[in-house]
């Protein structure tokens, strides 16, 4: 029973490439399915860990790692369809990139052993879902709004540059030895 948190993560990990081969073939209304479908393993293995104890410290990695790569893949694969714009997808995997090359250069030559998500990554990773969502609702025409589209655009915008702008000064501070 204490793995079923992680086996929810690994079902997140292994539905990321069937929603992006939906999106491929332009078959919105699968993918919102599949993508509702992810989400709900991703509020299940949170509440589940939290509410039973059944944290692990391969949960503590999964967990982040399945909603990181279903989040790029889809973002990359709306992108490529023309569903949302690249200029954004560009933003969302360059911070993501920046923030795992920093991460893997403090844990190898700095010897930190951890680098919690910041309050603004949290933000950042939450405005980008709920923007990711509508797109691929918008995109299967089960919501109208364009207005509520392009206000999630911009929210998600503002909140990947500011939680890219706030690891850049954490990273600085860490490479400089003030945190």
């Amino acid at each position: 029973m204490r793995q079923i948190p992680n086996l929810l993560s690994v079902a997140r990990l292994l539905l990321s490439p069937y929603i992006v081969w939906l999106i491929h073939q332009r078959r919105f209304e699968a993918a919102a399915a599949w993508l509702i479908a992810a989400a709900l393993t991703d509020a299940c293995d949170g509440w589940l860990a939290r509410r039973f104890g059944w944290t692990s410290q391969t949960g503590a990695y999964l967990d982040p790692v399945a909603d990181k790569v279903l989040l790029v893949c889809v973002f990359a694969a709306l992108g490529v369809a023309g569903v949302v714009p690249v200029w954004f997808v560009a933003i969302v995997l360059g911070r993501d990139v920046l923030i795992l090359a920093f991460a893997a250069y403090v844990m190898t030559a700095r010897g930190v052993r951890s680098l919690p998500p910041t309050i603004w990554g949290k933000i950042s990773t939450i405005l980008q879902s709920l923007y990711v969502c509508w797109a691929v609702l918008s995109a299967a025409g089960m919501v109208q709004s364009v207005t509520t589209k392009e206000v999630l655009l911009w929210a998600a915008t503002a909140g990947t540059v500011w939680s890219w702008t706030d690891y850049t000064k954490r990273a600085l501070r860490l490479l400089h030895h003030e945190d």
